[in-house]
């Protein structure tokens, strides 16, 4: 038995090397507290509370009223957020990013105090808002972000249906209200699930009818004709030249011919991401080479010269947003370089890592530049890029405190990123916990799931509970809660642990493979062969060829075979560790094939009965 559980941790370990599975990590300390200490540490840095609540602290209030039944508090937290808001530059804040924060999934019964508050309230268009924006996210949640061909009936009904819910809830916001330009925004956010249509196009054309200026519509319709949701890269082209080509010269809508140029590399790097590796750079060369025309980059530069270092703050942090997505785009590094460092040189900043004078530097310039760095695993020089980057900070003239504190809070996160990437968890789960600090945020939450993986890392395990436990409940996360069953695991609190990978299992997130496989070394381990081989069963994804990673495969099927053999069922598990072979080369599955073709020669009608 002990050979099999090391072989699958092995496995998955190999793959994937900083997960680590449960059996083999040391007895970490469940009694004395880590959290003041951090907790202190992260208020050093942050300072002092935020003088004016964030959106992100607003978001939360208004989710914890509705929790407790405060409908009338969540109501007129919103209320004043919606008067406070107006269409400007690039966005419709606050009322969009306390939306945002207000009603994500991850709390129980949550849609229940949202059904509660409507039946009360049935003429609020701002409950109906909250719950079609809440359905939408729970919607995409149980749908993943796989492919569709890859999604699971019965997820792929029920994202459906959910979409339809919100569609239906939006609706009637819109009827209530219907000079809110995000619930405009939202219906096409609810639309997009089903790609370019002819509804999406007709509730586009009424929304910018009304509100002509507001950007995130236009945006949110581009992205619909991406070859991926049924448009091409013509259709692209013709829709940004109507709108970003007829607009005036510092119009934000100018900003759209910089996305279409993310969105072709995008495109790009979807159709080369199955060429062989060493003719990958030469598929993202001919491919942008042939969508990009002269007047495209023409016009990007344009834009970028919208540059004002007067008031450069709203443009800087949308900029920021398209040119990190370039970055993270796998291919794309020679694209996202030249234009970074074409915006740097306009914005008075020297991206060099040993920049003789930074003084005047851009923070955002120096956060990609880390960026770049980080993605080439050199995360020394990323942290010192992302620490010049909070110094760069007082040369940008922010429209608030709250918008300098968020992204102050974005550069902690990142510093969080590289430490963890360095091994140094505590001070990963620091700057973490001191980035949710700055934005009025729980500091046992963190800013993202580095505070409760680091804490598992740190073999904290009770700490990496409570800290896991307070990031679902904020942000519905899965990684938070693929965390949490490792260190219950780790803790040996069985059940609750097959309650956290059963749930990851069932799901379409990216650690339903690593949590199902789990499952069965679980019942491997505990000597329940027969849920063990249940448990394989149930989850026939792992062995879907088309979708399923190899060595996932592999182990799955090694698991099965291991079962099967020990509760007699030789012929079946002979099939599954020769399958197991196919794709992976785990030296236990050739053991037990080799045991399996001896017994089979003396006995062979042995099949379990």
């Amino acid at each position: 038995m002990l050979i099999v559980v090391l072989i699958v941790g092995g496995s998955v370990l190999w793959r994937t090397q900083w997960i680590q599975t449960g059996h083999d990590v040391p007895a970490g300390n469940t009694s004395s507290s880590l959290l003041p200490q951090l907790d202190e540490a992260a208020h050093r840095i942050a300072g002092k509370p935020p003088r004016a609540p964030s959106t992100y602290a607003t978001g939360l209030s208004v989710r914890a009223a509705i929790a407790r039944g405060d409908y009338a508090l969540a109501d007129k937290t919103l209320r004043a957020s919606l008067a406070d808001s107006q269409v400007k530059g690039w966005h419709f804040n606050p009322f969009a990013a306390v939306m945002f924060y207000a009603a994500r999934p991850g709390m129980n019964g949550f849609e229940a105090r949202l059904d509660e508050w409507i039946k009360r309230e049935p003429n609020s268009a701002i409950a109906y808002l909250v719950r079609a924006l809440y359905r939408y996210d729970t919607a995409w949640q149980i749908r993943g972000t796989r492919f569709v061909n890859a999604v699971q009936p019965a997820h792929l009904r029920a994202f459906n249906e959910g979409l339809n819910r919100s569609a239906d809830d939006v609706a009637q916001a819109m009827r209530l209200d219907g000079n809110n330009p995000y619930a405009a925004f939202l219906l096409l956010k609810i639309l997009s699930g089903a790609g370019n249509t002819v509804e999406m196009e007709n509730a586009f054309q009424a929304a910018i009818h009304k509100f002509p200026t507001y950007y995130p519509l236009y945006l949110q319709r581009l992205t619909t004709l991406e070859p991926k949701w049924g448009g091409s890269p013509q259709a692209m082209y013709a829709f940004v030249d109507t709108y970003a080509g007829e607009a005036a010269p510092d119009s934000p809508l100018k900003m759209l011919y910089l996305r279409l140029y993310a969105d072709l590399l995008s495109a790009t790097a979807l159709v080369c991401q199955n060429a062989h590796a060493d003719q990958h750079a030469q598929c993202i060369d001919q491919g942008m080479h042939s969508l990009v025309t002269d007047a495209l980059e023409k016009n990007v530069y344009g834009v970028l010269e919208m540059y004002k270092p007067a008031h450069n703050a709203p443009f800087t942090i949308e900029i920021g947003g398209i040119l990190n997505d370039m970055v993270l785009t796998r291919g794309g590094e020679r694209y996202a370089g030249a234009l970074l460092q074409l915006a740097a040189h306009i914005m008075g900043s020297d991206n060099q890592l040993t920049a003789p004078d930074a003084s005047h530097n851009n923070f955002m310039m120096d956060r990609l530049s880390g960026l770049v760095w980080y993605r080439q695993r050199q995360y020394a020089s990323a942290e010192k890029l992302y620490m010049r980057a909070l110094a760069d900070l007082p040369n940008t003239h922010f429209d608030s405190v709250v918008q300098k504190d968020a992204m102050r809070a974005m550069l902690y996160d990142a510093l969080s990123h590289a430490y963890s990437q360095m091994h140094r968890y505590r001070e990963s789960v620091i700057y973490n916990m001191a980035a949710a600090q700055v934005i009025g945020g729980r500091s046992i939450a963190g800013y993202d799931n580095l505070t409760c993986a680091g804490l598992f890392k740190l073999k904290h395990y009770d700490d990496a509970i409570h800290a896991c436990t307070a990031q679902a409940e904020d942000s519905g996360s899965d990684e938070a809660l693929f965390w949490r069953a490792k260190a219950y695991e780790a803790t040996h609190r069985i059940p609750l642990a097959l309650h956290d990978y059963r749930q990851l299992a069932e799901s379409e997130s990216r650690y339903r493979s690593y949590a199902a496989i789990e499952i069965s070394v679980i019942y491997g381990h505990e000597n329940h062969l027969t849920k063990m081989l249940q448990a394989l069963n149930t989850y026939d994804y792992l062995y879907d060829e088309a979708h399923e990673d190899k060595m996932d495969m592999a182990s799955a099927y090694n698991n099965r075979c291991y079962a099967e053999m020990h509760l007699g069922q030789l012929q079946q598990a002979l099939k599954d560790c020769t399958q197991s072979l196919r794709f992976g080369s785990l030296p236990d599955a050739y053991s037990k094939q080799q045991e399996l073709i001896k017994k089979l020669r003396t006995h062979p009608q042995s099949d379990g009965s």
